[in-house]
């Protein structure tokens, strides 16, 4: 009886085993075709975990000699480290020539569940020079009234949903503006902040979740207009939030090559944020990109504020970008490597000797002293320029 409870648990083992690698090439196959439908998009955001399960599933094979489905699985899980790789921490290169630089911080502080009180405490002790602010209401900008009052320059957009948003700088900015970007049409802050001599254009932002096929696709168009929207935004530019998907969706690829922006992250881990009771298995959905002089001089994730996700903090400055050594990321076996649609339209444009529209749309917004690209409302905000007091 004794070697059959034994051989039972082995058999329980090396079946827990098969059916989590059967579940994971299920997601991870799903993800190649995230494009299609908002339930195989979902497979895209767990590499990680497919990582870890197909090199289990390959050690426990290779310990039985069972070499063809090892190897099969070891397979799969180089398949999903490929994509990991440049986030790998020390593969960055060191940055130069930064004249001068800041420290930006953003927290999603989870409109109905969050603690002001620890909000307002990692914000005196982080000290950020820009501070962005997601899912805040009319409450949690009273409450933490006292801890903004060193932020001279604020712009607020709150809403009683999940959707709120705030910029704060201590650095003195000019147009400054709510925008709406998007079918979804939620709000987003930017504005031009001085940092030294060099001007930097800030955009924060906050897609909605994709949770179902509806929001999927307003989550999708929002990064689809936001990409050719900052394309049309000239000099050093930072876009920060909580863009409600992973690096490794296919949308988000599409996104980030439209935009023309680089992902802080590179180099520097992976900064999983949300869920915070998933960790260390959290995603990476908060996001830090850049573009133009900007210098990343570090990166990190913030202290537990009772949210559900965590901050980030990143430091950086206007200078001279680093020349990278890293390789372009990819996603691996992901079938948005393939160009899409859009910059296949501006290779035919380039080579019919046509002119770019979204940056035609730019150049007409700075003619007319808006500074706006297109497939976007703009309204005018009030920038409170106060050096305390209540909001």
């Amino acid at each position: 009886m004794g070697n059959d409870g034994f051989f039972g648990l082995r058999i329980g083992f090396r079946g827990l085993v098969a059916a989590s690698g059967f579940l994971s090439g299920l997601g991870m196959v799903a993800g190649w075709f995230g494009e299609h439908a908002w339930w195989l998009d979902l497979g895209a955001h767990f590499k990680f975990i497919y990582l870890l399960v197909f090199c289990l599933v390959a050690a426990a094979y290779a310990w039985d000699r069972r070499w063809l489905i090892a190897l099969g699985a070891a397979g799969f899980a180089g398949a999903n480290l490929l994509p990991l790789l440049p986030y790998l921490r020390g593969a960055c290169d060191t940055s130069t020539g930064v004249a001068s630089s800041c420290r930006a911080m953003m927290v999603n502080v989870n409109t109905f569940h969050g603690d002001p009180s620890r909000v307002a405490a990692a914000i005196r002790a982080e000290r950020p020079d820009i501070l962005l602010l997601l899912e805040v209401d009319r409450r949690w900008l009273s409450s933490m009234g006292p801890a903004l009052g060193d932020f001279a320059y604020r712009l607020v957009e709150p809403r009683p949903d999940n959707f709120g948003i705030a910029l704060f700088s201590r650095l003195p900015w000019e147009d400054a503006r709510v925008v709406f970007i998007g079918e979804a049409n939620l709000p987003s802050v930017q504005a031009r902040i001085r940092i030294g001599d060099s001007w930097l254009c800030v955009l924060g932002t906050h897609p909605p979740p994709p949770v179902g096929h509806r929001m999927w696709s307003l989550r999708n168009d929002q990064l689809s207009q936001l990409g050719r929207y900052v394309r049309g935004i000239a000099g050093p530019l930072i876009v920060f939030g909580d863009l409600n998907t992973t690096p490794w969706a296919y949308h988000f690829g599409r996104f980030m090559a439209a935009s023309g922006l680089e992902n802080s992250a590179l180099g520097r881990g992976i900064h999983g944020t949300w869920p915070i009771f998933a960790r260390p298995f959290a995603l990476p959905i908060d996001h830090f990109l850049y573009r133009g002089q900007v210098v990343v001089l570090g990166r990190r994730e913030g202290a537990d504020l009772a949210s559900d996700h965590l901050p980030i903090i990143v430091d950086f400055g206007i200078g001279t970008p680093p020349r990278r050594a890293q390789a372009k990321p990819t996603n691996g076996l992901n079938f948005s490597d393939r160009p899409s649609k859009m910059k296949r339209g501006a290779w035919i444009a380039r080579a019919r000797g046509e002119s770019n529209p979204s940056r035609e749309a730019w150049a007409r917004g700075r003619a007319g002293g808006t500074g706006l690209g297109d497939q976007a409302l703009a309204r005018s905000a009030t920038s409170i320029h106060e050096s305390g007091g209540q909001i």
